[in-house]
């Protein structure tokens, strides 16, 4: 089994910080309401951009 890349982790460690996934990394209630949130705002953009939909979803 391969190592978490140290990223990964730090994401990990990040969310665990704020209360957003437990110990066990499943999502907390503020997680699932911080997901609710964001992809609110994610649909709002795409109702609203004018043809630049999705392109800060892009990877450079």
């Amino acid at each position: 089994m391969n190592a978490m890349p140290r990223d990964h982790q730090k994401m990990l460690d990040t969310c665990r910080s704020q209360g957003l996934i437990n110990e066990s990394n499943e999502l907390t209630d503020a997680g699932h309401d911080y997901v609710r949130a964001l992809m609110a705002r994610i649909e709002h953009h795409r109702r609203t951009s004018d043809g630049k939909k999705d392109q800060y979803l892009r990877r450079a």
